[in-house]
This record gives structure tokens, sequence and C-alpha cells, in this order.
């Protein structure tokens, strides 16, 4: 994935990334900064995961 913007917020920092017709939004320790459109390699654990529909609702 190409990071599209990096939001430094503390002590987390959140990467929103296109994937397709999808955007991702990574959640990521603030020791871990990216720029925008840095290169990211990303494993999502399945149970850590949050996933929101396209209205908001989040799917469980």
């Amino acid at each position: 994935l190409d990071g599209d913007v990096a939001e430094h917020l503390g002590s987390v920092s959140y990467v929103y990334a296109g994937a397709g017709d999808d955007e991702l939004i990574i959640e990521r320790e603030a020791s871990r900064q990216r720029a925008s459109g840095d290169h990211l390699t990303v494993a999502i654990k399945a149970d850590k995961a949050l996933l929101f529909d396209t209205k908001g609702a989040r799917i469980r």
C-alpha cells in the first residue's frame, strides 16, 4: 500500500491509504512514524481489526 496521508497525534499515528476502491485507516505507534507517500507493508490481525460499511456502521 502507498500511504496517502500520515497524521501524527501524540502517542499514535494514523496512516490513510487507498486499497483499490476501499480506504484503509491504520493506527500505529507514534514511534513508527511514516510520511505521506511512503510505501507500507501491512499485516492485519483479524481479532484486532475494526471494519465499517460505507455508511459508517461497524461490521461485526
